[in-house]
């Protein structure tokens, strides 16, 4: 009984496995199909890497009041998407100049990723800004896609 049930579970299991990857890879663009490919980086690599990219992002001063961008792949979305953080002084900034920083963060980000994806287009690509606060809902700010600002 207990190995029919583990054969159930291990069954199950790869077949959620392998529809996620259907999906994953149904849902990929050509234009990022290559990016999304394996490599040949082990998972400690990756936690190397990312720990010492954290380390420096964390490590940047903020300039103007707004935070350095993260980078983050969407799947849902199949786009590459960024988020930056606020503080309270760059609230109090004229709607004006919120929207030149935000654009400057948006564009500082959007073409660092063009110099690495030559065919990145501004449809594929999105900044979110939210206000730094003590607890973890941090709240949305201000989003800014193709260059446009929209606040919240």
């Amino acid at each position: 009984m207990r190995s029919k049930t583990l054969v159930c579970v291990v069954v199950a299991g790869a077949a959620l496995f392998a529809s996620g990857i259907a999906v994953g890879q149904k849902a990929a663009t050509p234009k990022f199909t290559k990016y999304l490919q394996p490599m040949d980086r082990t998972e400690m690599d990756f936690i190397t890497l990312e720990a010492t990219v954290n380390n420096i992002h964390e490590s940047l001063p903020r300039v103007n009041g707004i935070s350095e961008p993260e980078f983050y792949f969407n799947y849902k979305e199949n786009r590459l998407e960024a988020f930056a953080m606020i503080d309270a002084e760059f609230e109090k900034a004229s709607v004006a100049v919120a929207r030149r920083q935000i654009t400057a963060t948006y564009n500082h980000a959007y073409f660092g990723l063009v110099a690495l994806i030559p065919d990145l287009a501004p449809q594929d690509f999105g900044l979110k800004v939210y206000r730094d606060t003590t607890d973890s809902a941090h709240k949305l700010f201000a989003e800014c896609n193709r260059g446009n600002v929209v606040f919240q």
